[in-house]
């Protein structure tokens, strides 16, 4: 790439939303080129959020504008961001930023509202229900097939070779508020659940198609096998895959989002279908069982995978309805008008909200008060 000689200026930049559209769609094409450059990318991008974070909180302060190479003057926040790149690159290279290996639960804020964790409750085709947010267990179902669970790592499915079943036996994880969780298929396909979230799936694949039924939103890595496609149901959305990688949202009733990261995916709904290209997101609406497509900028729509939300001109609304998910709160709007309000801004996923709250406040016209898990949002 183009780039590579001068990479961490342009991710940052990429980060800092400065880059114009083609040098967006090249760092794209970049993050997703390979898996070394992916996992780069990724603790990049934490702690480029974990030091703008800080500075929101206050936590970090001295003068950074004598690290400033800039050839031209700007506000100190740009300046700030732009000085700290030393600082991102050494803590986010080759593991020496060892804060990121730590698990969540030893990064949660210890007072006022708590995030999610890892969390699910596993319904097994015996009949047995087991809760998968405490220590690590090794299960049996009925064909033979291994099932390992662990709180932090998640699920993996390990089927022996020359075990077989007359009857398909189905799985259910259901991922509660204030959860998620990350399951290995045994096919190898990896899924990350999000929080009120449930997939329904077979212990072990047979047949023509692997196919999996999703509620509410979840990231599929899927292995390839050509003769065998992965299908993922949601209620009447077929989302056809042979070996790639895409998020689902179907939190809002009868609107199922699809945004590919890479590969490809056709969508059969009830008047037709489409396919999609990475960086494309593709809109089924039940009600007419219309189906459109749009380019868009990927990372908003997959940023909860990592650890990290990223709002990008959303509205309040749409932001407190990811947010009440994730936290588990219940949130009020005093006047509808606020839900309207559109903001922009990143927030680590383990963070505490209450200091988002008091950004939204600085920068628009409302007010947020906290009462145990309730949000009341009014105007000041």
């Amino acid at each position: 790439m183009i780039f590579e000689e001068d990479v961490d200026s342009f991710l940052l930049r990429y980060l800092l939303n400065e880059l114009d559209p083609e040098d967006r769609k090249k760092v794209e094409e970049w993050i997703v080129a390979n898996e070394e450059n992916r996992q780069y990318y990724q603790a990049y991008q934490k702690t480029h959020l974990e030091l703008r974070w800080m500075e929101r909180s206050k936590k970090i302060e001295g003068n950074f504008i004598q690290f400033d190479r800039l050839r031209r003057k700007q506000h100190f926040r740009r300046v700030f961001y732009r000085s700290v790149a030393c600082a991102i690159i050494l803590l986010s290279v080759g593991g020496a930023f060892r804060y990121w290996d730590e698990k969540p639960e030893m990064r949660l804020v210890q007072e006022g509202i708590q995030p999610g964790k890892s969390q699910a409750i596993l319904y097994m085709a015996s009949g047995q229900v087991v809760s998968v947010d405490k220590d690590a267990q090794e299960l049996k179902e009925a064909d033979g097939t291994c099932i390992n669970v662990d709180s932090v790592a998640g699920m993996t499915y390990n089927v022996t070779a020359g075990e077989n079943s007359s009857e398909v036996l189905y799985n259910r994880v259901v991922v509660p508020k204030g959860g998620e969780f990350k399951l290995t298929l045994s096919d190898g396909t990896k899924v990350w659940l999000n929080s009120f979230s449930e997939l329904r799936y077979p212990v072990n694949f047979t047949g023509k198609k692997r196919e999996v039924i999703l509620q509410g939103e979840a990231y599929f890595d899927v292995i390839g096998d050509p003769e065998h496609p992965f299908v993922v149901k949601v209620n009447d959305l077929d989302i056809r895959v042979l070996g790639t990688q895409f998020n689902v949202n179907a939190y809002t009733e009868g609107i199922v989002k699809t945004v590919l990261v890479e590969g490809l995916v056709n969508l059969r709904g009830k008047m037709g279908e489409i396919n999609l290209h990475p960086r494309q997101m593709g809109e089924y609406r039940e009600a007419d069982g219309s189906l459109q497509m749009m380019d868009v900028d990927i990372l908003p729509h997959v940023a909860w995978k990592d650890g990290n939300f990223i709002f990008r001109s959303e509205s309040l609304e749409d932001i407190m309805d990811k947010l009440s998910i994730w936290y588990n709160l219940d949130v009020f709007y005093a006047n509808d008008e606020l839900r309207s309000i559109r903001l922009s801004g990143n927030l680590f996923r383990y963070g505490d909200v209450n200091q988002l709250f008091t950004l939204f406040e600085k920068i628009s016209d409302a007010r947020f008060q906290v009462e145990g898990k309730s949000v009341v949002i009014s105007c000041k």
